[in-house]
């Protein structure tokens, strides 16, 4: 399911709905017509997605980075021009492995936390770890092209 997406948390969810319905519809937990009520409702959330996506002209990981932030903070004035802007900036550390060097990665994961206390200087420190995490792990998932 969804095998030419990156594995970034707004594919890896609706996947994983998707695994889920038909692991619950093999176990005869739902009735065919629901599951197919289910994925018609993934299906317009999917599109939903990539409308968003090429209207704000992001791609896959910058709208899941953006996706991270909404979740966290609601709407926030400019904030998927600010991503992309993140993102320009940390790719230009990315090169294939850079997530196995340890320079480049600590590197980026700073990047990441400047971004942080500049656009969301209220959060607390546990927060800003847990989103520092959470930010990294989405572009470790993305595979240069």
């Amino acid at each position: 399911v969804l095998r030419d997406k990156p594995r970034t948390p707004v594919y890896q969810s609706i996947s994983e709905k998707i695994e889920n319905l038909i692991n619950a519809w093999r176990e005869r937990k739902i009735e065919i017509e629901k599951l197919y009520e289910e994925l018609k409702k993934i299906h317009k959330y999917l599109f939903f997605v990539e409308e968003e996506k090429r209207k704000l002209g992001l791609n896959d990981v910058e709208y899941s980075i953006l996706a991270i932030l909404k979740e966290k903070f609601g709407k926030v004035e400019n904030l998927s021009e600010k991503v992309k802007k993140l993102f320009e900036n940390l790719r230009k550390d990315m090169s294939p492995g850079w997530e196995f060097k340890k320079s480049i990665r600590s590197k980026i994961e700073r990047e990441i936390r400047i971004f942080l206390i500049r656009e969301f200087p209220k959060m607390d420190i546990g927060e800003r770890n847990e989103l520092t995490n959470k930010i990294l792990q989405t572009i470790e998932k993305y595979k240069l092209n």
